[in-house]
Order: C-alpha cells, then sequence, then structure tokens
C-alpha cells in the first residue's frame, strides 16, 4: 500500500516570501505538481496584500512560469526583518530568566542562519556569553 501523507497548502499573505516559498517547494515535491499547476494551485492560497498585487501582476500575461513567479513575489514582499533581526540579535543581553534569554537567542538565531548561512558556529557561542554579562 501507497501512502499519501495530508499535507496542506501554505497561505501566503506577504510576510515572509522565501520560508513560503520552501514550504511550496515541499509541498509541490510531496504531492508531486507538476510545473505547469503549481502558479494556479498557489494563487489560491494568496490573502491579503499578496492576493490584491496578484490582481494587477497577472493583468497581460498569458502564461506565468514557477521560477519568474517566485522572483516577481520575492521582488515584491522583500522583507526588512533582516536589518531589524541584526539589530535586535546584537542588542540581545540576559534581563530576565535564563530560559527565556535562551529561547529569544535560539529564534534569533534561527532567522540570522536563514539570511547568512556562513555564520559560524564561534560567532554564535561569543554572542550568547557575550549577552550573559551584565550590561
Amino acid at each position: 500500500m501507497h501512502f499519501n501523507p495530508k499535507v496542506e497548502f501554505p497561505t501566503f499573505d506577504g510576510s515572509n516570501p522565501r520560508n513560503w516559498v520552501k514550504k511550496c517547494a515541499k509541498y509541490f515535491n510531496l504531492c508531486r505538481i507538476s510545473d505547469d499547476q503549481k502558479v494556479d494551485l498557489a494563487l489560491m492560497y494568496l490573502q491579503g496584500k499578496a492576493e490584491t498585487w496578484f490582481s494587477s501582476y497577472i493583468l497581460g500575461r498569458n502564461h506565468i512560469v514557477w521560477d519568474d513567479f517566485i522572483v516577481d513575489l520575492c521582488a515584491r514582499f522583500r522583507d526588512d526583518m533582516g536589518r531589524q533581526v541584526v539589530e535586535e540579535f546584537n542588542k540581545l543581553n540576559l534581563i530576565g530568566e535564563l530560559d527565556d534569554y535562551l529561547e529569544k537567542f535560539e529564534e534569533l538565531k534561527a532567522l540570522l542562519l536563514l539570511k547568512n548561512p556562513s555564520l559560524s558556529n564561534n560567532y554564535f557561542v561569543d554572542s550568547f556569553i557575550g549577552g550573559l554579562s551584565l550590561p
């Protein structure tokens, strides 16, 4: 017997386009979606400003290729989170509970690694220890 997992397609509201594209790629792979169906499937899950953008994006276009679509979508909805994440990470210090500090550190570390996967483990160890110091 062949088992197909039940997987929901991710919705997109204009935030974090790279993450959405990664989730789409996983869905397409798991469900064996053909290239000519990808854009049609994705557009059913656009919401809010992403759906509004697509309404004008599609005008004058007969056939949209997935690779072109994601380039245009990421260009339109690029986020300024990167700069904010670096700033927040650099200012992170232990103020309250150690568990709270560790949780926030791991969250920001994951976001930084998404933007710059070449950051070394030593950088994060030094940053973590530096944040433990009293201001």
